[in-house]
């Protein structure tokens, strides 16, 4: 009787493949059963009973509670032994804020004289109420672009004048106008500096500082 080539080595390379996965069951299983000796299932009886006949809390062995007057002694008596409880430090006074500077706050130049005489606010603006007169012997003129103003922390602000002339004669009248600064733009600032010039010649030179700030 002939036999088919094919079925025969169907047949050795099934065995041949059963025998390989038996071989690694064995394997595993030994293995696996290497590796779990020592290893008991842990009692999960909700109480068991020891010797004396006393049922007790599985998992409660070697396990003790404090109570909280115990700690805070502990605590106490540590703080105790290593010097006390440091006292607060008393509280440091206050010191009363430097009275505001007093209005007009005034600077003269060459003849001419500015006097701030208070600080308002308007909407979103801050305005300077000031006054110019020129009590010299030559007109002054000013360009209010030249207009310096900054802050107590050095900032420099932009300010726009209302009012003023941009020519003074020597009369020694007296003009009066307003300079308004953006909230906005002060901040937290405290007080404002302000320096203006004659123009072109830059002789007249006017300026104040530390005017505070009401708002």
């Amino acid at each position: 009787m002939r036999f088919n080539l094919t079925v025969v080595l169907t047949l050795l390379l099934l065995t041949i493949m059963g025998g390989s996965g038996l071989a690694t069951a064995m394997w595993g299983f030994k293995m696996g059963d290497e590796a779990l000796k020592g290893i008991s299932t842990p009692d999960a009886r909700p109480t068991r009973k020891p010797v004396n006949g006393n049922k007790v809390a599985t998992g409660g062995e070697g396990l003790m509670f404090l109570r909280e007057e115990d700690i805070l002694a502990k605590v106490k008596a540590d703080i105790e032994a290593k010097g006390g409880v440091k006292e607060a430090p008393a509280p440091v006074e206050a010191k009363p804020a430097s009275a505001p500077a007093k209005f007009p706050l005034s600077t003269k130049s060459q003849g001419v004289s500015l006097d701030i005489d208070g600080v308002s606010q308007s909407g979103s603006s801050v305005i300077l109420e000031v006054r110019l007169r020129n009590e010299g012997s030559t007109a002054v003129r000013f360009l209010y672009s030249f207009l310096s103003l900054t802050d107590d922390q050095g900032r420099a602000l932009s300010g726009v004048t209302q009012g003023l002339p941009g020519e003074f004669p020597p009369t020694g009248e007296e003009y009066r106008g307003k300079i308004s600064m953006p909230i906005a733009l002060l901040g937290d600032a405290k007080s404002v500096s302000l320096s203006l010039a004659d123009y072109p010649n830059q002789q007249v030179q006017l300026r104040v500082n530390d005017i505070p700030l009401t708002r």
